[in-house]
């Protein structure tokens, strides 16, 4: 950030400005002018761009301003600026130019000069210099807090971007390594379970049946795991879906779910071809859909459809008739290990809804809910449209 002295006594910013100029009357005019200003400059002048140059190279920090004639014997004023700034020397620097230099200030500012003061034949602009260059400090401090914001920003990008890919390598890793227990502990379980007389011993029974549902859980939360870590990096093709095929696969894997609970499901018997990822796209599906089951009514009566929006996009929905959910809990809903509803019965692991959002984000694409308390919710998702709608 640009420091700029202060004169303890009466508090004025004290500005160490390097002028350069070839006009000894003009430099006295300078100083002149700036002699009462409400800051204290102290002014180095010299009279050519190469002594500027290498006034700024042997005291580095010295100065807060420099200020240059453009018409100057050798190197011009605005070459000088060019060098300091392809040297990223972090000084404001202010080009003096004459009257009718208009192009000289225009591309000036092109190469990132902080201003420009054009000098007037009568000697004009040196009653209101002070402002002027006041007003470049301040640009140029503005300039250097907002580079320097970027560049904190775009470190934090960066670490993060580590972060991500070092808890996707951590599920993945978790992930395989739970998988083989939880299969043994599944097959041990339901061999147990196939050899034990239920009315032998019920109690006994029932344990495994415990054990067997919650392993089942157990699994389904490990491939979940590994889809969220791989959806972040996985490069697929993206390609026409047909979407009455993807719902086939849907059907059958929340068919069981579906007899569970008694639900009614109702889905469109068109649907339009967009460009996705198939196996991404079943993924979203089933998601919205034993969501909606549920945490749907008693019994769920479950519709799915999709809507044609004006902007070439199509809007995939599941509606249910469940109870609803309140305004400051749908904010939360897309992020990871948010869960739904908070009681016993539908407690979930909140994992599902995060995958959605990773998912359709990585194929180009938004989503959402809309609901009311007691009027049920409609979860939906977007992708641009490709062609007409397929039977």
């Amino acid at each position: 950030m640009l420091k700029i002295g202060f004169n303890e006594d009466i508090m004025t910013k004290t500005v160490n400005m390097l002028l350069v100029e070839d006009n000894f009357h003009d430099v006295a005019a300078f100083k002149r002018a700036l002699r009462d200003a409400s800051y204290i400059y102290n002014i180095t002048d010299v009279r050519r761009a190469e002594n500027a140059l290498k006034l700024i190279e042997e005291r580095p920090g010295t100065f807060d301003l420099v200020v240059t004639d453009h018409l100057l014997p050798g190197m011009t004023g605005l070459e000088l600026c060019e060098i300091l700034i392809q040297r990223n020397v972090k000084i404001p620097l202010v080009l003096l130019t004459g009257a009718g230099s208009e192009k000289v200030a225009v591309d000036a500012l092109e190469i990132g000069v902080t201003d420009y003061i054009t000098k007037d034949n009568g000697r004009r602009y040196l009653n209101v210099l002070h402002m002027e260059l006041a007003q470049a400090l301040a640009k140029f401090e503005n300039l250097l807090g907002r580079i320097q914001a970027e560049a904190a920003l775009r470190q934090k990008a960066s670490q993060l971007q580590v972060q991500n890919k070092e808890l996707d390598a951590f599920a993945h890793t978790v992930a395989h390594d739970l998988r083989n227990p939880i299969a043994l502990i599944i097959g041990y379980a339901e061999v147990a379970r196939m050899e034990l007389n239920p009315e032998v011993n019920s109690s006994l029974h029932k344990y495994l049946s415990v054990i067997l549902q919650h392993a089942a859980k157990a699994s389904n939360i490990i491939d979940e795991l590994l889809l969220l870590a791989t959806v972040r990096t996985e490069e697929v093709p993206m390609e026409p879906v047909n979407m009455p095929l993807v719902m086939n696969e849907v059907r059958v894997r929340v068919d069981d779910m579906v007899r569970e609970y008694n639900a009614e499901l109702i889905i469109s018997e068109t649907w339009p071809v967009v460009e996705a990822h198939a196996p991404w796209l079943e993924e979203v599906w089933v998601n919205y859909i034993t969501n909606a089951i549920k945490y749907g009514g008693r019994p769920p009566v479950i519709s799915v459809g999709w809507l044609e929006l004006d902007n070439d996009r199509v809007q995939f929905w599941v509606s249910d008739n469940g109870s609803g959910i309140a305004q400051e809990q749908q904010k939360k809903l897309f992020l990871p290990l948010t869960r739904l509803k908070q009681n016993r019965e539908q407690q979930g692991h909140g994992l599902g809804l995060s995958i959605v959002e990773r998912i359709i984000s990585r194929l180009g694409g938004t989503v959402g809910v809309e609901s009311k308390i007691g009027e049920g919710s409609r979860f939906y998702f977007t992708l641009p449209k490709v062609s007409d709608a397929l039977e």
